[in-house]
């Protein structure tokens, strides 16, 4: 299996050049780095029209700028990605909270200790509760979620040795599934919405925000977009993506070393749609020292958005496009409004 996923990648909701074309981070970032750290090979059409291969030793300019370069050089029409050995088991621990700050210290916790394969932090209301079998929250509150996997393949893992440390949870649920199975019980969100009819209005919408400020954002957030304001379907998403291993694209930009990604599903279903809104998430994470989390946009990026995001990198991506699309045949990141 691919050492990183995105989510919805493992489902078919993602091409493979799409998301490397944005880097591709997921929980497992902070072990494996993204998606696009781990390609050995690619082969791309150019804006010139050329079916070219590269890889870092091979046309090296053209094979970073492709990687994380949201198409501007080339579109990536296949991959040779670096591979590690699927596990047989996932045990998940679904340890509830009443406070997302309660759980995003919890998962730092669980990051010092270097043992989970995969860790992160869902905060939802009612209608996420049934696909998770959760406790359902009180009135006006989140059920805020530390979800720890471990793999394994035949001798099950010690539930007291892992959890010692944890002690901040009022609830938890321990379920065994097979490794196959784990990623089909991702569907349960998106076959929810699809029996509650609900439709997604495009991507998700992301950003990263530095470990430092997580906190305050996640207060803003809240107190920018209540509950009550965007229905049943609140949810977010809190990742962290760089850690010991560091990134290695180098057109993928965090705002800090340590930083989270912090996805708002909700804010493409039609009831919350809209282009302010999807800015207004934007603004937050500026507030906050954030930035724009890879691929995961949802509003109309202006130039100077696209410049701030790719920072010293942003040279490079235009000579790179200046050569191997030299009449601006694919879309110019400066002509996005």
């Amino acid at each position: 299996m691919p050492p990183v996923t995105p989510y919805g990648g493992e489902l078919g909701f993602l091409s493979v050049g799409g998301v490397l074309a944005t880097g591709g981070a997921n929980s497992r970032s902070v072990t494996y780095g993204l998606m696009s750290d781990n390609v050995a090979r690619l082969e791309v059409v150019t804006g010139a029209g050329e079916t070219l291969t590269c890889s870092p030793s091979d046309r090296a300019d053209l094979f970073f700028a492709a990687l994380g370069g949201y198409g501007q050089s080339a579109i990536i029409t296949q991959a040779t990605l670096e591979l590690i050995p699927a596990p047989k088991n996932v045990r998940v621990y679904w340890l509830f909270h009443h406070t997302m700050q309660e759980a995003i210290h919890a998962l730092r916790s669980a990051l010092a200790e270097g043992i989970w394969d995969q860790a992160d932090v869902l905060g939802y209301q009612h209608s996420y509760t049934d696909a998770i079998r959760a406790p359902s929250p009180r009135d006006g509150e989140l059920i805020n979620t530390l979800r720890l996997t471990a793999f394994h393949r035949e001798s099950p893992p010690d539930d007291e040795a892992l959890l010692r440390n944890f002690r901040s949870h009022f609830s938890i649920r321990i379920e065994d599934v097979s490794f196959r199975d784990s990623l089909l019980k991702k569907r349960a969100f998106y076959d929810l919405l699809d029996r509650e009819k609900v439709r997604m209005q495009g991507p998700h919408r992301g950003v990263a925000i530095p470990d430092d400020n997580m906190e305050a954002f996640l207060s803003a957030l809240l107190e920018k977009f209540p509950l009550d304001r965007v229905g049943p379907y609140w949810h977010v998403h809190c990742v962290p993506i760089s850690g010991p291993v560091g990134l290695q694209t180098p057109l993928f930009r965090l705002p800090a070393a340590e930083s989270w990604g912090v996805v708002c599903p909700w804010l493409g279903m039609a009831q919350e749609h809209s282009p302010q809104a999807s800015r207004d998430l934007y603004q937050l994470a500026l507030d906050n020292g954030g930035m724009l989390l890879g691929g995961l946009t949802g509003w109309p990026m202006l130039p100077d958005d696209w410049k701030a995001y790719f920072g010293p990198a942003w040279n490079e991506l235009q000579r790179a496009k200046h050569k191997y699309d030299p009449n601006n045949v694919l879309q110019s990141l400066t002509n996005t409004g």
